[in-house]
């Protein structure tokens, strides 16, 4: 849950950071790439915390 915040926030400042850059293709591309990182870091917290609660309710 610690790498889902740190990666949230680390998306959330470039994000912030890139409504500032006009180079609009280069944002998309940044965003889309952050986009993908925040997804399997989710997917991956997922499956983390399937494995954990198993083995608590074994």
């Amino acid at each position: 849950m610690a790498v889902r915040s740190a990666v949230m926030g680390a998306f959330l400042n470039v994000k912030i950071n890139a409504s500032g850059l006009n180079d609009k293709a280069f944002v998309a591309e940044v965003l889309a790439e952050g986009a993908e990182i925040e997804r399997k870091t989710r997917e991956e917290e997922k499956i983390i915390l399937e494995i954990v609660n198993t083995k608590i309710n074994n």
